[in-house]
């Protein structure tokens, strides 16, 4: 069968290549099918070319890939193809496992895929091959031919996840995705380095209130370090690739498969560099050390408050004192900490905001402060209806306030839009030039600056405008 993939454009193009996408691909070459990729986000396409692509192509059915923010998109993509061929679309993802029934009911989807997608896809391109009902196949809900919604059983997760193989990047235009200046490349790898993301992990053992599980589940599921050294250098020897971002979410919970990976990467000599996600209650000096010596430059934390109560409020299940340990720790073994911040929980206040701004000129770490974003299908949103602050989950599907981390979108506090929003951007300055005069401090002291000079420049500095300083600053998101 002829399969048209497509990637649909992302608020901001040519980010992160996309794993699951790729994933699916492999899948569906490994039975047979035809595929063709249509990456509308890396080659920036607008909607006259992507007509123009969607006559062009020959293909019997079509799979997007969607994020809760790109509902809209999504939505003007899956007409633009019916109108073009009148083929069967799926959509997965995100999107489709968090708002399955508001998407199906608001678009011109045909079929949602809830949950991990490799098998679902190859089982549902049987039924299309033998024109069947689709209610075989679990994972999944469709739209009947009267228009009426049916959920089939929920599909079980891939327990081992070594017998899925390498997403088929061949399909992509790689050469962007590899020339993608993100964050993190620029932070702490050469920029002339060839970076791509890969994943290590599924599945998430934690339950903090505002993240959502409704694709990989809370087993956490690793594979070995043999495969994912086997990835490692498959990208290495085809693409020249020397610098990843490891997109897991829990990429640290399994100390000895880290310990692992780390002296394979050191015993191949391929000088190759890397990014993680970590969790600051399961590090460890000897573990970040190892990390370091195997080419790790930036560990993001999410650190969200430096406020207890808030913390708990989240659910983190760590302390303010255990992510002090750690972070400094990081900084101490060689390896940038990168925080991941937030404002805005229930029971945010001014003191409680003061409290994090504190912790990060501790810790001399500093970025942008996120606003607490509610995601549909997490306790977080749960509470919000119970609470009243929103009215249901479909008022949140395509908000601008989930495209952009620093626009309140629902205010979950007892204080004011604008005082919350005043305090926020506050506490961001602060922050933010302290991280940045600390970062200029130190490369200023390595120079060889006297002191009287130094002060000078700190009382200069001072006065910067705020969105001036954000720019320079390496660590924001």
């Amino acid at each position: 069968m002829k399969v048209l993939l497509v990637n649909p454009m992302m608020a901001e193009p040519v980010r992160f290549f996309p794993l699951g996408l790729g994933y699916i691909a492999r899948a569906l070459l490994q039975r047979g099918d035809d595929v063709t990729v249509l990456d509308i986000n890396a080659n920036n396409y607008n909607g006259t070319k992507v007509i123009d692509k969607l006559l062009e192509i020959e293909y019997d059915i079509v799979g997007i890939t969607g994020m809760i923010t790109q509902y809209e998109y999504v939505k003007w993509l899956s007409n633009a193809i019916k109108m073009a061929n009148p083929v069967p679309v799926i959509v997965g993802g995100g999107l489709a496992s968090a708002a399955t029934e508001f998407l199906l009911n608001t678009t011109s989807v045909d079929v949602a895929v809830i949950g991990e997608g490799e098998n679902t896809i190859c089982e549902l391109m049987q039924v299309f091959d033998l024109q069947r009902t689709s209610d075989t196949v679990n994972g999944i809900c469709y739209k009947k031919s009267n228009g009426e919604l049916r959920r089939t059983a929920a599909r079980e997760h891939i327990m081992d996840i070594d017998t899925i193989s390498y997403p088929a990047r061949e399909l992509f235009p790689m050469n962007k995705y590899l020339r993608s200046r993100t964050l993190s490349v620029r932070t702490v790898f050469d920029s002339r380095a060839r970076t791509t993301n890969l994943i290590t992990s599924r599945g998430c053992p934690y339950s903090c209130v505002y993240c959502y599980h409704g694709i990989h589940g809370h087993k956490f599921r690793a594979r070995s370090a043999d495969n994912i050294m086997g990835e490692i250098v498959e990208l290495h020897d085809k693409y020249g690739v020397t610098a990843f971002m490891l997109n897991d979410d829990t990429f640290v919970i399994d100390r000895k498969r880290v310990m692992e990976l780390c002296n394979m990467l050191i015993a191949s000599g391929l000088g190759i560099l890397w990014s993680c996600n970590g969790r600051t209650n399961v590090m460890d000096r000897e573990m970040l050390e190892k990390m370091a010596e195997a080419g790790c430059r930036l560990i993001s934390y999410g650190i969200e408050s430096g406020n207890q109560r808030i913390l708990d409020e989240l659910n983190r299940k760590t302390t303010v004192e255990k992510n002090e340990e750690i972070v400094q720790m990081t900084w101490d073994v060689g390896i940038i900490p990168r925080t991941y911040l937030m404002v805005g929980m229930f029971g945010e206040t001014k003191e409680s905001i003061q409290d994090t701004v504190e912790f990060c000129m501790r810790q001399k770490v500093g970025q942008g402060l996120a606003y607490v974003t509610l995601i549909p299908g997490t306790p977080l949103l749960e509470r919000a209806i119970k609470e009243g602050k929103i009215n249901n989950t479909d008022q949140l599907v395509g908000s601008s306030s989930l495209n952009k981390w620093d626009e309140l979108g629902i205010n979950l506090t007892d204080m004011t839009d604008g005082e919350l929003i005043r305090l926020r951007e506050n506490a961001e300055s602060i922050i933010v030039n302290h991280a940045v005069l600390n970062r200029a401090w130190r490369l200023l002291k390595i120079a060889g600056l006297k002191a009287s000079i130094l002060n000078s420049l700190v009382l200069l500095t001072t006065n910067i405008p705020r969105k001036v300083m954000r720019g320079l600053n390496p660590f924001r998101r």
